[in-house]
């Protein structure tokens, strides 16, 4: 069975036979249809093929940096997040992604940036734990 990108509004959903992989507009939302239990590196996949279908859409490279920043790949949810950010700046889970990544490779001033920007696109996203990251960062002790 061939794969497509199906939009269903603000929704899109690539579809196997095997699996699926939804993306939600706003929130990450990531998951295959197997069990409903995340696979990191099945999504990465899914994302992948995702991009080479859709290669403009951003929400695909953040969903994709999101699973490799969970597999600590680093480098590569780096990669990820900063073309999500080319495609859309305005997209916080984005720079929440790329920041993280910075900040567990040592890279603090970057992941403060990025942090910083994150909490400024979406405020009301922190629950505290990025907030309270950037003070560590900023004032270790």
């Amino acid at each position: 069975m061939d794969e497509r990108v199906f939009r269903l509004g603000k929704r899109a959903c690539l579809g196997t036979f095997r699996g699926a992989q939804q993306i939600s507009s706003g929130r990450q939302t990531s998951w295959r249809v197997k069990g409903g239990v995340k696979e990191d590196d099945k999504a990465i996949s899914d994302f992948t093929k995702a991009i080479e279908l859709d290669p403009d859409n951003a929400r695909y490279y953040s969903s994709r940096g999101a699973s490799y920043e969970r597999l600590e790949e680093y480098d590569e949810a780096i990669s990820d997040a900063t073309k999500a950010i080319e495609l859309d700046s305005e997209d916080a889970d984005s720079y929440s992604t790329r920041g993280s990544s910075y900040d567990k490779l040592g890279a603090h001033e970057k992941a403060i940036s990025d942090y910083t920007k994150a909490l400024e696109l979406d405020p009301e996203d922190d629950n505290g734990k990025i907030s309270d990251r950037v003070r560590q960062l900023r004032d270790p002790a």
